[in-house]
């Protein structure tokens, strides 16, 4: 059972990257492709940031509310796993911004509105 669930979200995470293995034939680069990739995770990861806060905030009022130390320590378990999958989605998030700003591939990578804020600069 466990094996079949895997072998159907391995399918799935295919079926997503199969029209892009198609453009690649046709001259698609591997720019683009990471490009989509990230304009992917600009739409999907405020949304997953959102549910995991959301989640850990309603186990924390669990944890506040329950009177058995069973359901205390099933909260808790909970809340840290909120924390740790917040971490994990930020940590995907930021190391794409890095590759992307090291090798210089465009994407999305300026979310500041437009505005291109460098580094703080003193002028002798």
């Amino acid at each position: 059972m466990f094996i079949s669930s895997i072998s159907e979200e391995v399918a799935i995470i295919i079926r997503m990257f199969i029209p892009h293995i198609a453009e690649a034939a046709t001259g698609q680069t591997l720019q683009n492709l990471i490009n989509d990739f990230s304009g992917l995770l600009s739409t999907i990861v405020p949304i997953l940031i959102t549910i995991i806060v959301v989640f850990t905030i309603w186990q924390a009022i669990s944890y506040a509310r329950a009177k058995e130390s069973a359901d205390r320590e099933k909260a808790r378990g909970r809340m840290i796993a909120g924390v740790v999958a917040l971490a994990v989605v930020l940590s995907l998030f930021g190391i794409v911004r890095i590759v992307q700003n090291t090798f210089g591939i465009g994407g999305q990578a300026n979310t500041t509105g437009g505005q291109n804020l460098g580094l703080p600069t003193v002028n002798p």
